[in-house]
C-alpha cells in the first residue's frame, strides 16, 4: 500500500529535510543513523525499506511503497540533492551493515579490497545483482557504499544485497577467496566453484599483499593490444559473467 502524501515543504529548515541533506553529506551520520539517501525513481523499484520518499511538486508522486511522503518545493529539493537535472524523488531507506557472521558458505559475493572510486564501487553492485551474487564485502579503505555516487551508480543495487564490513580478510577464513590478478589463471578455462569471494582489488595497487596470501586461486582476463589492466568495474563485471557460464569441458 502507497502512504499518502503529506503537506508540501517549503522551508529548507525543516527537520526532515536538514535529517536528509546530513545523510547525503556525511558518512558518519550514515553509520550512526542506519539509514541512507536514494535518489531517482528507477533506483527504488524493488525497494524494500523505503522510510520517507521526498518528491518535488512539479513531479508526480511514484508509485512505490514508503513510510511517509513529502511533497517539497522544486528549489529547496534542489538545492539539497547533488544531482544537476535531478528528477525531483529522493528516499531516505534503512541500511543494515553486517559483519563477516553474516556471511552464507553456499552464496557467492564480491570483496572489494581498498576500492576507492564510487562509480566503481557503485557498477560491481549493481553487477553483482545482474549475476545473481548474495552480496559486496568491503574492507578498510574502501568507500562508504551509501555515499550518494555509490547509489546512483548502483541504480538501487545496494539496497538489494548484503553488504558485509570487515576489518582484516583473516575474518574470512574457511571461505574460498579467488583473487582478481593479471598474473592468475586464464580465466577462460578456470573452473569457478559453486561457492566463492571474488576479490577485486584497488584502482591503482591492485589486490593487496593480505588478499594475495589469502587466496585459494587467482583468475586472470587474457588481453592483447596495448592496455596491461581494466578499469576494476569492467574486470568485475567480466569475470562476474564468467563465473555464472558453466565450467569448461575437461579433457
Amino acid at each position: 500500500m502507497i502512504a499518502m502524501a503529506y503537506g508540501t515543504i517549503t522551508s529548507r529548515a525543516n527537520p526532515r529535510l536538514k535529517h536528509l541533506k546530513k545523510l547525503i553529506d556525511d558518512r558518519d551520520y550514515r553509520a550512526a543513523s542506519g539509514e541512507y539517501a536514494v535518489e531517482g525513481v528507477h533506483a527504488l523499484e524493488g525497494m524494500a525499506d523505503i522510510r520517507e520518499l521526498f518528491v518535488a511538486d512539479d513531479v508526480a508522486v511514484p508509485a512505490v511503497n514508503a513510510g511517509q511522503i513529502f511533497v517539497v518545493a522544486r528549489a529547496i529539493l534542489d538545492q539539497i540533492t547533488p544531482t544537476e537535472n535531478s528528477q525531483g524523488v529522493v528516499a531516505i531507506a534503512g541500511c543494515t551493515v553486517r559483519d563477516a557472521n553474516a556471511l552464507n558458505k553456499d552464496a557467492r559475493y564480491v570483496l572489494l579490497d581498498r576500492l576507492q572510486d564510487p562509480g566503481n564501487m557503485g557498477t560491481i553492485a549493481r553487477a553483482c545483482c545482474a549475476f545473481g551474487f548474495q552480496g559486496l564485502i568491503v574492507t578498510p579503505g574502501c568507500v562508504d557504499p551509501f555515499a550518494p555516487k555509490v547509489v546512483r551508480a548502483a541504480a538501487g543495487a545496494v539496497g538489494k544485497l548484503d553488504i558485509i564490513r570487515i576489518a582484516s580478510l583473516h575474518e574470512l577464513q574457511g571461505h574460498t577467496l579467488i583473487v582478481a590478478d593479471r598474473r592468475g589463471q586464464d580465466v577462460g578455462c578456470f573452473a569457478w566453484p559453486g561457492s566463492f569471494i571474488l576479490v577485486i582489488g584497488n584502482e591503482g595497487g591492485g589486490p593487496s599483499k593480505e588478499a594475495r596470501l589469502a587466496a585459494t586461486a587467482t583468475v586472470a582476463i587474457p588481453m592483447s593490444g596495448c592496455m596491461e589492466s581494466l578499469n576494476a568495474a569492467i574486470a568485475a563485471g567480466i569475470l562476474l559473467y564468467c563465473a555464472t557460464q558453466k565450467p569448461p569441458a575437461t579433457s
